[in-house]
């Protein structure tokens, strides 16, 4: 890994000071991006495992029968909202 990057260094070096520059300007965005997608990858594990651990409650609430209601229709549920919003 150090050799390929002494390399690009030195090739870099080779360029003129502007394209420097540019070059420069793009390993910094590169950089960044990849900070990015560090950052949600981190974001999407926690949120894996916050699941992965609540599972085995969810699961033993489905086999006491502790759900919620079911609807079997998007007309059922837009219906039980409007109930929830007319009692208010």
């Amino acid at each position: 890994m150090i050799e390929p990057l002494r390399q690009v260094i030195e090739q870099i070096e080779q360029l003129d000071p502007l394209a420097q520059e540019e070059v420069a300007d793009l390993l910094h965005y590169k950089l960044s991006e990849l900070e990015k997608r560090s950052k949600r990858q981190e974001a999407l594990e926690r949120l894996y495992d916050q699941w992965e651990a609540g599972l085995p409650e969810q699961l033993a609430a489905l086999e006491r029968r502790e759900h919620g209601r079911i609807y079997y229709s998007t007309e059922e549920f837009l219906a039980a909202l409007d109930e929830i919003y007319s009692e208010r």
